[in-house]
């Protein structure tokens, strides 16, 4: 049964709520204090807790702040226990992040029902977040062994090489091996911070800032191209046509979700071929288009207006697809791919000005 931890001066009343919660079955540990109930939630962990408002010295208010900043507590459920009925007092103890609030003189059967529920949500909460977790864990373990197949061979390849018999190569060559030993390698410390980011994304941990936020599109879309096509050997290769704009993204969102498109672009098409990077401002928008000339998509498996991206889909072109539209989303941007097969696939991202409010 689950355990439940009652705090509140008033003897009469915690002895009361103790019985009711013993005759339901629940575990249940009291304390007449804030500090005392503090340590007695760090000690036993409870599924919930039951918490007065207005107590001496150390107020219902501490008790949920003290609980919210540890880690080992900070998931426990609070109700808070007041006479205080009052609009702004109950949305104070929301604001801090109570899940409930119940109001003095206390019904029996609307605390147990209270509790009831709240522990329900509670235990689904939990069940949910393991389930991303296992998604999240299943998926990144059967694409990391493919991801870090190719950067793994770049660097123990050509380190065995020259581990091996230093002397049989002139110093052009060891320059040489050194060189796509270090490219292997940034290959290798990307693939780590992208699938960090998933993780991030997927589990809500990240957030845009809360001031407003602008960058220059043009310039930061720029470089970040012409950087990833050096790392493919294929400058050549890119056509950038971006134009002045100040999009409402940060830079450092912007610069990863032209990251991942580029990297795609050219993961998935031949070298030779063109992978066009286009930006500018349609219908009031900043719109990036990011194309290349692969094979495109299969007529059975077109890829449709919104991404699969669920959580642990992660097949080759599937996570950088789903950073993109995780990122995108939290600037309130969308993110579409276009493809014909034979024709390739263009990745379009639609992003609002800085300066105007998303639609």
């Amino acid at each position: 049964m689950a355990k439940v931890l009652v705090i509140d001066d008033e003897v009469g009343l915690l002895e009361e709520i103790v019985e009711w919660l013993h005759y339901e079955g629940y575990t249940v540990y009291s304390a007449s204090g804030g500090a005392e109930g503090v340590q007695l939630a760090r000690q036993h962990l409870p599924n919930l807790v039951i918490c007065d408002v207005m107590m001496p010295y150390f107020d219902g208010y501490r008790v949920l702040l003290e609980l919210r900043m540890e880690e080992t507590t900070a998931w426990i459920p609070v109700i808070f226990l007041s006479a205080l009925a009052a609009r702004t007092d109950v949305r104070r103890g929301m604001n801090l992040g109570a899940e409930d609030y119940v109001t003095k003189p206390i019904a029996r059967q609307e605390l147990l029902d209270t509790i009831r529920v709240r522990l329900e949500r509670s235990a689904e909460g939990q069940q949910q977040a393991a389930r991303t977790l296992e998604q999240l864990r299943l998926g990144v373990l059967s694409a990391l062994p493919h991801d870090l197949h190719a950067p793994l061979v770049g660097i123990l390849g050509f380190g065995e090489l020259l581990a091996l018999n230093p002397s049989a190569y002139s110093s052009a060559e060891i320059a040489e091996m050194a060189g796509m030993i270090v490219t292997s390698g940034e290959r290798l410390s990307h693939l780590v911070d992208r699938y960090w980011l998933f993780v991030q994304l997927e589990l809500g941990q990240r957030q845009p800032p809360l001031a407003a936020v602008a960058c220059e599109a043009c310039a930061l879309a720029s470089q970040t191209a012409r950087r990833v096509a050096e790392l493919y050997g294929r400058s050549k290769d890119l056509v950038v046509e971006v134009t002045d704009a100040m999009a409402a993204i940060e830079a450092e969102g912007l610069e990863k979700v032209v990251y991942e498109l580029v990297d795609n672009a050219f993961k998935h098409s031949k070298a030779g071929s063109q992978v066009r990077v286009v930006g500018g401002v349609e219908a009031g928008d900043w719109v990036l288009r990011v194309a290349n000339q692969g094979r495109g998509a299969l007529p059975a498996a077109r890829p449709p207006a919104v991404l699969p991206g669920e959580p642990g889909f992660l097949p080759a072109a599937g996570l950088g697809w789903t950073i993109v539209r995780r990122l995108v989303a939290l600037y309130q941007g969308t993110f579409v791919v276009q493809s014909q097969p034979g024709e390739g696939m263009e990745g379009v991202v639609r992003l609002p000005l800085a300066g105007r409010e998303a639609g």
